[in-house]
């Protein structure tokens, strides 16, 4: 394959989750629902590109107007199986 074009961008984060967790239930069967929140800052990057066959690397720097962060929501809900001192959830 011909190596025009090929280029790869790499980021590093730095990232947190919070998560709550209810799960109604027994020993051997619960429900549980769990959600919560995340956040995501962007610290750097790097990009790299192949262009006829010569390599080359810059490093990605952010400036005060980049969008750096990012932040949402999580959820889920499941069973959970208790088989003695193990759970199985699912």
């Amino acid at each position: 394959m011909d190596d025009f074009g090929r280029s790869k961008n790499s980021y590093k984060y730095s990232n947190s989750a919070r998560i709550a967790e209810i799960s109604p239930g027994g020993e051997t069967f619960k429900f549980f629902v769990n959600g919560g929140g995340y956040g995501s800052y962007a610290l750097n990057g790097k990009s790299t590109s192949t262009i006829n066959g010569t390599k080359s690397s810059v490093d990605i720097k952010y400036t005060k107007d980049d969008p750096r962060l990012e932040y949402g929501a999580v959820g889920g809900a499941g069973i959970s199986f208790g088989l003695g001192g193990a759970h199985i959830a699912y």
